[in-house]
């Protein structure tokens, strides 16, 4: 059984996820090339891209189902969680504060 997209799910739409070459996304986000820019003119938006530069790693499958859980994937830096109201991103990165008192 394909899982759910969440965000349809969340706005009353009838959306599966599926696996592509730069990660996961909704079936319904759908592209079209305008000069070099490519706009989202699908009925959903929802994407999770694999490679992930802010936050220093390429995600797994299995890390982006933990986040699509509900859960929260970790490094040393930050804490990253899905966040259904970023749109275009979907996901939250949660920066540590630093710890400025080692120069007192």
């Amino acid at each position: 059984m394909a899982r759910k997209c969440p965000l349809c799910e969340r706005d009353g739409r009838d959306g599966e996820l599926q696996k592509r070459e730069y990660g996961i996304c909704c079936k319904k986000l759908q592209f079209t090339r305008n000069g070099k820019d490519y706009e989202s003119v699908g009925e959903c938006n929802f994407r999770i891209n694999y490679e992930q530069k802010s936050f220093g790693r390429k995600l797994s499958d299995g890390d982006i189902r933990t986040l699509l859980d509900g859960g929260e994937i970790k490094n040393k830096d930050a804490t990253m969680k899905l966040n259904l109201d970023r749109d275009g991103f979907f996901t939250e990165i949660i920066w540590k504060e630093k710890n400025y008192s080692d120069f007192n």
